[in-house]
């Protein structure tokens, strides 16, 4: 019984040093690694953030209602990018004229092609029918943003409809970075097998 106790401690004291060593490890490498710098673009320059999807350029949205709006869309930047935000600009004007509809209440929905679901909504009431909102998208994909404006004045105009389409453009991570949660997520895991071991020893000399 003795020899048996004996053993299991050792084995116990062996996991725990390996445990430690990986965490010393994984902490050395993580301080070891150079900082994230910004890619560096043009000839001769390896850009370390590669590029997943191209994204395309929102063409601006024009609808004219047969009651005589034009309800417009455009994006800011027209290229949307994973991780950056993106104002889009909602205009409801009077097409004759081009003056923006007073009391105008805007609703935008964004759904993500591929899964097909909404992944955003939103409502905006612009007393002088202009209204913008930014949005951040988080997955380099195809979207949908569909787009609705409800004039004031009661029953004069009926609502007026349009939708967009927004290819995003997703950037990789730089392999430093991967890196670097990698190594502290081992290191984590380390410290965390160690720490136990010395809980469990602790108790064990309690008994």
């Amino acid at each position: 019984m003795h020899a048996s106790s004996t053993r299991s401690r050792a084995a116990d004291g062996l996991l725990a040093t390996r445990a430690a060593a990986l965490a010393v490890l994984c902490t050395a490498v993580f301080a070891l690694l150079p900082p994230d710098r910004p890619a560096l673009a043009g000839p001769g320059h390896g850009a370390e953030e590669v590029e997943m999807g191209a994204g395309a350029p929102m063409e601006d949205l024009a609808v004219k209602s047969p009651d005589g709006l034009t309800l417009r869309m455009s994006a800011d930047p027209k290229v949307s990018t994973v991780g950056e935000l993106t104002t889009f600009r909602l205009d409801l004007e009077e097409t004759a004229t081009q003056r923006g509809v007073k009391d105008v209440t805007f609703e935008i929905v964004i759904a993500n092609t591929e899964h097909g679901f909404p992944v955003f909504r939103a409502r905006g009431f612009a007393p002088g029918g202009t209204w913008s909102y930014q949005y951040q998208f988080f997955d380099g994909s195809t979207y949908k943003v569909d787009v609705r404006a409800i004039a004031g004045g009661g029953d004069r105009w009926k609502p007026v409809e349009g939708s967009a389409e927004v290819q995003v453009k997703a950037i990789e991570p730089p392999a430093s970075l991967v890196a670097r949660t990698m190594g502290l997520l081992l290191g984590v895991m380390g410290a965390g097998m160690a720490a136990g071991y010395a809980v469990r020893r602790g108790l064990g000399a309690r008994g």
